[in-house]
C-alpha cells in the first residue's frame, strides 16, 4: 500500500472513532446534522479506498456508485426524514465558579406538530462546535460550586416569557 493510502485509512479511522464518541456517549457537535455527514465519509471511505488501492474500471464504477447510493441515502434521511430539530437553550440557570464555559441550561427541542421535547442539562463546552453534556434534575445542582445566573436565550424565538 501506499503512503496516500495509508494517510486515507487513518483518517477514515479517527472519523469513526469520533463518529462513535458522539454516538455512544453524551458527547454532541454542533451542528448536530454534520454527524450524517461525518457517518456517509465513513460508509463511502471503504469502497473508495479500496478502488485507490485497485485501481481497475471495474472497481472505480463500483466505488463510485456506492458511494452516490450511501450518500443519497443518508443525505434523504438527514434532509427530509429526520425531522427533529437541534436542541436549543431557553434558558441559563446556573455557571460554574471554576469553568466558565460549564453551565446549566433549560433546553427545548423542536419536534414539529407533536410540540416540544425539554430537557435541564449541565453542559460543558470543549470547543465552539463540541460540547459534553449530561441531563440532571435541577434540584440536585450543588449551589456551592454553582453561580446562579437566569440568562433567558430563546433560541427557539417562542413569543412571550
Amino acid at each position: 500500500m501506499t503512503k496516500k493510502v495509508n494517510i486515507l485509512i487513518y483518517i477514515w479511522v479517527a472519523n469513526l472513532l469520533f463518529v462513535a464518541l458522539i454516538l455512544f456517549t453524551n458527547l454532541s457537535i454542533k451542528p448536530f446534522r454534520l454527524i450524517y455527514f461525518q457517518i456517509t465519509f465513513i460508509l463511502a471511505g471503504l469502497p473508495l479506498i479500496q478502488w485507490y488501492k485497485r485501481k481497475t474500471y471495474k472497481s472505480g464504477i463500483i466505488a463510485g456508485i456506492t458511494t452516490l447510493l450511501f450518500s443519497a441515502g443518508i443525505m434523504y434521511y438527514a434532509l427530509i426524514l429526520d425531522w427533529r430539530g437541534p436542541w436549543k437553550t431557553q434558558t441559563v440557570y446556573y455557571q460554574n465558579n471554576n469553568f466558565t464555559n460549564r453551565t446549566i441550561e433549560f433546553q427545548m427541542q423542536d419536534i414539529g406538530a407533536f410540540g416540544y421535547n425539554r430537557r435541564t442539562i449541565d453542559k460543558f463546552k470543549l470547543l465552539p462546535f463540541l460540547e459534553w453534556t449530561k441531563e440532571i434534575e435541577l434540584k440536585e445542582v450543588d449551589t456551592l460550586n454553582w453561580k446562579k445566573v437566569d440568562i433567558y436565550k430563546n433560541e427557539l424565538k417562542l413569543k412571550g416569557g
